[in-house]
């Protein structure tokens, strides 16, 4: 049993087969399509569609976090100044 390898960015197989006591690894995970999803990350609308679009919603996310606790540090030294006018 030999084994025909093909390099990722190669379009031939590699021109030697290569022996099962060559080889140094194992798969022991396959994720169908992966391949597929790497290659629309790599194009402009995938790239906008799962980086830009999701760090937006975080940033968005994390700014109103921060409004609110401005707020509430607002609201307890306004808090704090009508206690000690009274």
């Amino acid at each position: 049993m030999m084994f025909r390898t093909k390099g990722d960015a190669n379009e031939q197989p590699d021109s030697e087969l290569v022996s099962p006591r060559d080889v140094l690894g194992k798969s022991i995970l396959f994720i169908p399509y992966l391949g597929r999803m790497t290659q629309f990350l790599k194009t402009t609308p995938g790239f906008i569609g799962l980086i830009v679009v999701p760090a937006l919603i975080f940033i968005g996310y994390e700014f109103l976090n921060i409004k609110r606790e401005i707020e509430k540090i607002t609201e307890k030294r306004v808090l704090e100044k009508v206690k000690a006018e009274n």
